[in-house]
């Protein structure tokens, strides 16, 4: 600084200036220098804050990034678990309204089973009691012991949708298939 204050001073002084009017003008160059130095030191110190206030910011962004991709990941977990519980909620409802219609078919076929096994009951007391009234080479005795062995397995069919419905017993007997065919 006094190497270009020396020099300014001597061309100035060759310019014909005077040196007070350099000297002047040398105060006004070393204000004008320290302003200029204080406004680059300012903004130095602004660029430091600007660096630092982004550098913040993107701290801020990357955890909030971060959050909000955790809550997605959770949210995505829990409606596809939701959507698992509906579908075995609608799988359950299905299988008990299915349980609520066999269970109706059964009150029904037992009902059904009941009447129809006391009307062949009364089939087979009367076709009995005539059977037992006829002499044996009666010609009508070979057709009431049709009507009684036919009533006998409709009886047996009864028992057996008693017995699916609930209202009876399953007993399992072996059978000769040859002879069910031939009746």
């Amino acid at each position: 600084v006094v190497l270009l204050f020396a020099t300014l001073l001597a061309l100035g002084l060759l310019a014909g200036y005077r040196s007070q009017q350099l000297a002047a003008l040398n105060a006004s160059l070393r204000a004008s220098h320290a302003d200029l130095r204080q406004a680059h030191e300012s903004l130095t110190r602004a660029n430091a804050e600007l660096q630092q206030s982004n550098l913040e910011l993107e701290n801020r962004v990357a955890e909030r990034t971060d959050t909000l991709a955790k809550t997605i990941t959770r949210l995505q977990t829990e409606i596809l678990e939701r959507h698992r519980s509906e579908e075995q909620r609608h799988q359950l409802e299905q299988q008990i309204l299915q349980s609520q219609k066999m269970e109706s078919l059964g009150v029904l076929a037992g009902g059904i089973a009941h009447d129809f096994n006391n009307l062949l009951t009364a089939i087979i007391g009367n076709t009995d009691l005539v059977l037992s009234d006829l002499p044996p080479a009666s010609p009508g005795t070979e057709g009431l012991r049709q009507i009684r062995q036919a009533s006998a397995r409709a009886a047996h069919l009864c028992q057996q949708m008693l017995a699916y419905s609930g209202k009876g017993r399953f007993v399992v007997t072996p059978m000769e298939l040859a002879a069910l065919v031939r009746e």
